[in-house]
């Protein structure tokens, strides 16, 4: 999943400083697929989208993979 958010990263479609839902992300996924697809069967072009990604996204940047891989925590109900 990494990749596919570098990607969207790459293609300035994500934000520093944004939290995205789950389903904003999959819309976004679906309405680039053809670009995505592109990129991926590049295997230069996909590589040099993880080395920019890891070497230049910051820390808020990488954030939004965390919030968006790690579902939240489950309501306290009294």
């Amino acid at each position: 999943m990494e990749i596919l958010i570098a990607i969207l990263w790459y293609l300035q479609l994500l934000l520093p400083g944004v939290t995205y839902a789950q389903t904003d992300v999959e819309l976004m996924l679906q309405a680039n697929q053809p670009t995505i697809d592109m990129i991926q069967q590049d295997p230069m072009m996909t590589n040099q989208i993880m080395d920019d990604f890891n070497t230049n996204a910051d820390d808020q940047t990488k954030k939004i993979i965390e919030e968006w891989e790690d579902p939240p925590p489950d309501p306290i109900l009294d």
